[in-house]
């Protein structure tokens, strides 16, 4: 797979059925609260639907969270120009 495309596609059936469940459960929140997952749900739901969106959003979930345990930095959503900033 290259670097600039994008996997899009179910979460696979391998570890732990709770942990999707909770992904996938959370991703609504993270729709809510930062503008990288609000706007991957957008262009994900707008051509496959409401459910794969929350899918692609619990997918990026989960890579954001690897990657910030294995640099051990916290999460900083990306800020828009204009977009308010919060403390």
């Amino acid at each position: 797979m290259r670097a600039d495309t994008t996997r899009v596609g179910r979460l696979t059936k391998q570890g732990s059925s709770w942990l999707r469940w909770i992904l996938v459960e959370v991703s609504v929140h993270a729709i809510n609260g930062a503008p990288q997952f609000r706007s991957l749900y957008y262009q994900v739901a707008k051509k496959h639907g409401h459910n794969a969106g929350r899918v692609a959003v619990a997918r990026a979930l989960l890579k954001t969270i690897y990657a910030m345990l294995i640099t051990q930095q916290p999460f900083r959503p990306i800020r828009r120009r204009g977009s308010p900033v919060s403390a």
